[in-house]
């Protein structure tokens, strides 16, 4: 199933970290727990698990991980407390968010 959690491989906590809240603009994006799903990806869209192995293969096997099984440990390996996330959203593209744990 898609939305399935996955718990962080070291804490098994349902979640990897915490996105503060930050304003951008007239625009406030609230806080939230950073979760991550088993996910799917279909055409150019999708999240989760499923997408990063699917669209990020390759970064991932540079970085020493050698299946989509380990994907939850490279999301726990690079999210970090400072870490900037890069915002998607149309309205705000190109918008980094910092990270706090």
């Amino acid at each position: 199933m898609p939305d399935t959690i996955i718990l962080h491989p070291t804490t098994g906590l349902r979640f990897f970290g915490l996105v503060q809240e930050k304003k951008v603009g007239k625009v406030i994006i609230p806080g939230a727990p950073i979760v991550l799903k088993r996910g799917k990806q279909s055409g150019s869209g999708g999240f989760g698990v499923k997408h990063i192995w699917a669209r990020h293969e390759k970064e991932v096997r540079a970085r020493g991980y050698a299946s989509v099984d380990d994907v939850p440990m490279f999301v726990a390996d690079i999210v970090r407390p400072g870490s900037p996330i890069y915002c998607e959203f149309a309205t705000m593209r190109g918008t980094t968010l910092p990270y706090s744990r």
